[in-house]
């Protein structure tokens, strides 16, 4: 999964208001909504291409909120992650 990111990649998640900066970050953020959420799957809605080595994928998340687990409001094992207020 390492190999799908460029070392200075930014994962912005709007619904939860962070930004993570960086590979470990954004692979810790995804593993533990995966582990949240096992039935988690993104479907992908646009993709920019500046070039073959730089792109924006936009995708949207689903997953299954059955109020059995808290809705993940932080995620202990990202790094690099700043939030927003508000």
């Amino acid at each position: 999964m390492r190999d799908s990111f460029a070392p200075d990649a930014q994962y912005r998640e709007i619904a939860l208001k962070i930004t993570l900066d960086g590979v470990d970050g954004i692979i810790g953020f995804l593993r533990h909504l995966t582990q949240s959420f096992p039935d988690v799957r993104w479907d992908v809605l646009n993709v920019v291409a500046n070039s073959p080595e730089k792109f924006v994928i936009q995708w949207m998340s689903r997953r299954t909120i059955d109020g059995r687990r808290p809705r993940p409001r932080s995620c202990p094992s990202c790094t690099g992650a700043t939030a927003e207020s508000g």
